[in-house]
């Protein structure tokens, strides 16, 4: 009986001792907190390593332990915190918070440590995706588009079905503004290609820019950008591809065949430019070219002009008439 007494008084000490340690611990932790609260680093960070020390399995005080040497600027310290944290938290099964204070290098660099727990968790695999996609879209928010595409193409990795949640998110800020689909097209291509209909709404709106915009370098770039949603003939039935137009057409009666008796048929920078073609058609004529006067008959084509100073001539029998064409190589 007295032994029986004995051990129920030891087990009643040892119990009300664990009692009073976690109460002691759950007081450090709280007060460190409270320490934190009040932007008193020093102090937080002497109670919180007293907590860990007492119970190195806490992750709540490793990330208050870290977020505290990270406001004093100790990233290396403060980063082994958030490591220890994330690790703690896997291991139960828990999102960390600790993620939504690292930079991306420092996510990516923690990998591993999430890949080894979800072979013993798969279905955290799950939860730990969503985080770093919710990441994403607060980086994105903030205008860190680097850092956004980065966690989000992580998130997508551990799970593939968030890549219709990122399709919903780079979608709906490419149809907001013309910079946005734009600025998107690489994402769209990746998380919505899939989604024919998008797709060809995406394309629509980046070919209503390009009709809209100037001819030249920058609507070119569009309309290849359009390419990537849309097929050639619905870009070519809103922008016709370049072809060769008549600029110019002129029918002239010959003067006679002396020096004198050349008619100026196109002034060259004004009537026809370089690149331009030129086609004379008539019964007979004659053409200044390469320094001397050259006869024709019925036709005379002179193709990719080079570049000339003053005015093309020619000149025919009197009366004789002759027709001068210019075709330039025009964007629609």
């Amino acid at each position: 009986m007295k032994k029986r007494i004995v051990t129920m008084l030891t087990l009643a000490v040892c119990l009300f001792g664990f009692v009073y340690h976690a109460a002691a611990e759950n007081g450090s932790l709280a007060k460190g907190k409270s320490y934190v609260d009040a932007r008193m680093w020093d102090e937080a960070i002497s109670t919180l390593n007293k907590v860990i020390v007492a119970d190195p399995t806490n992750a709540e005080a490793h990330y208050l332990l870290g977020y505290s040497y990270d406001r004093q600027g100790n990233s290396f310290k403060a980063n082994e915190r958030y490591n220890s944290a994330i690790a703690l938290d896997l291991k139960r099964g828990k999102a960390s918070k600790a993620l939504l204070r690292m930079s991306i290098p420092q996510i990516l660099a923690t990998r591993q440590v999430f890949e080894d727990a979800f072979v013993k968790n798969p279905d955290f695999k799950k939860n730990i995706a969503n985080q770093i996609f919710e990441l994403g879209e607060v980086r994105l928010k903030d205008k860190e588009f680097q850092e956004a595409k980065t966690l989000f193409s992580m998130s997508v990795s551990f799970d593939n079905n968030l890549s219709y949640r990122a399709c919903d998110v780079f979608y709906k800020r490419a149809s907001s503004t013309d910079d946005g689909v734009l600025t998107y097209t690489s994402e769209l291509q990746n998380y919505c290609g899939n989604n024919k209909k998008r797709m060809a709404e995406v394309g629509e709106k980046i070919l209503l820019i390009a009709s809209a915009a100037p001819k030249g370098d920058y609507r070119n770039a569009l309309k290849q950008k359009a390419l990537l949603y849309l097929p050639q003939e619905r870009i070519d039935q809103v922008i016709p591809p370049p072809s060769w137009k008549i600029v110019l057409e002129r029918t002239f009666e010959g003067r006679g065949l002396n020096d004198d008796d050349w008619i100026p048929i196109a002034a060259a920078g004004i009537d026809i430019n370089i690149g331009d073609h030129l086609i004379i058609t008539g019964n007979k004529f004659d053409f200044f070219d390469k320094g001397k006067w050259q006869t024709y008959q019925n036709r005379m084509e002179m193709t990719n002009i080079i570049g000339a100073d003053g005015s093309f001539g020619a000149k025919a029998e009197k009366g004789e008439k002759f027709k001068v064409e210019v075709q330039r190589f025009v964007e629609q």
